[in-house]
């Protein structure tokens, strides 16, 4: 059952008009004056998704020709912008970090509903009317970025009409089951909120209340499925929700001792590779496969010093022989990645910097083709 952001304070959901508010409300006050009582509190919930620097007119690239695959990295830099480099895999050539603008408050978050095609999302350092907390989109298609798009964050009015903004409290995280779908997740102070993009962004709703910490990671392994993972902040434990069949499970408890925020990458339907960083400042995993969840693997310690980043390249059979890339900040805030390939870890390699100093975000990263 999907619930509205009013139901944080609980009260119930209203549509009244303006006119008819106003007229309430001004009734209301005349009973406080003149009898003393106490006036209840009614709200009415809205999204608004205005605020947009601009909307692009590009049109959507399902598919590529002659299309290369490509490992694409993000991070925001020392002076806030959002930072990128790609390699080409098939011949191992790394482009130079490029500025992509933006002035983002967080890290970013990334996903390709298809080749040629890569969106790219974050929360706002400060947008027009000075609030952070806001919704920060660009975009990749037919060969060139967009311009940057800023969504607003949830709202509420009260019954006085006065309209309270709920800035978002994380960093968004993406995930997409095919070309023109785009479902962004983010905390808004105890609560897990959702937007979703189909044929137009439509209003944010709320899903969950609970104890989180960090920021959540979501992904879709197939049409009409999501998996949201969080970071709980009474165990540390990892917790999965997941959209099945039309409706949200309760959330499972996958336990483990977290110490960042999670990442989860995917490569075939009934497949996910989830990864967090351990007590012992080093890697772990834990994988779901023909319906269960394998335990958790410790792969290494004392190694990484933020949240990781995950990307995977479906292989031959779609498990154990596509390469598995991580990314993360070390300990000296430089940018660094290991990678698995035929069921083996590599070792960890720094990466340079973006030309505007060391990276100031847990990274993001997918493999996409254009």
């Amino acid at each position: 059952m999907k619930k509205s952001l009013w139901e944080l304070v609980g009260g119930p959901r209203a549509r009244a008009c303006r006119s008819s508010a106003i007229a309430i409300a001004l009734a209301l006050l005349i009973g406080v004056l003149l009898g003393g009582f106490q006036v209840p509190q009614v709200a009415a919930v809205h999204a608004q998704t205005t605020i947009s620097k601009q909307q692009n007119g590009a049109t959507i690239r399902t598919q590529a020709q002659d299309g290369m695959a490509h490992l694409d990295v993000f991070v925001r830099g020392a002076d806030n912008a959002l930072w990128h480099r790609s390699t080409n895999l098939a011949t191992g050539i790394a482009s130079p970090w490029h500025s992509l603008g933006g002035h983002i408050d967080s890290a970013p978050s990334v996903v390709s509903w298809g080749p040629g095609r890569i969106d790219v999302f974050a929360r706002d350092f400060l947008s027009t009317n000075k609030t952070n907390g806001f919704l920060d989109h660009v975009w990749f298609d037919n060969g060139k970025w967009s311009q940057w798009e800023t969504l607003a964050p949830p709202t509420s009015t009260s019954w006085l009409i006065i309209e309270t903004v709920h800035p978002l409290t994380s960093a968004p995280t993406v995930a997409s089951w095919g070309p023109g779908r785009l479902d962004v997740f983010a905390f808004v102070g105890h609560a897990l909120v959702h937007k979703w993009f189909n044929n137009g962004w439509h209003d944010w709703e709320t899903l969950s209340n609970g104890n989180f910490v960090g920021d959540p990671a979501a992904i879709s392994w197939g049409q009409g499925r999501i998996d949201v993972f969080v970071r709980s902040s009474y165990a540390n434990a990892l917790e999965d929700k997941v959209f099945d069949h039309g409706r949200w499970t309760n959330w499972q408890d996958l336990g483990g001792i977290l110490t960042s925020s999670p990442a989860v990458t995917s490569a075939v339907p009934g497949q996910l590779h989830v990864f967090v960083r351990n007590t012992a400042n080093g890697l772990s995993e834990r994988t779901f496969w023909a319906g269960r969840w394998g335990g958790w693997e410790n792969i290494d310690s004392n190694t990484i010093n933020s949240s990781p980043a995950a990307a995977i390249v479906k292989g031959g059979d779609g498990v154990g022989d596509g390469r598995l890339s991580v990314f993360a900040l070390g300990f000296n805030r430089m940018l660094w990645e290991n990678f698995k390939k035929a069921g083996y870890w590599a070792h960890w390699n720094p990466l340079q910097p973006p030309p505007a100093g060391l990276s100031t975000s847990a990274p993001a990263a997918l493999f996409v083709i254009y």
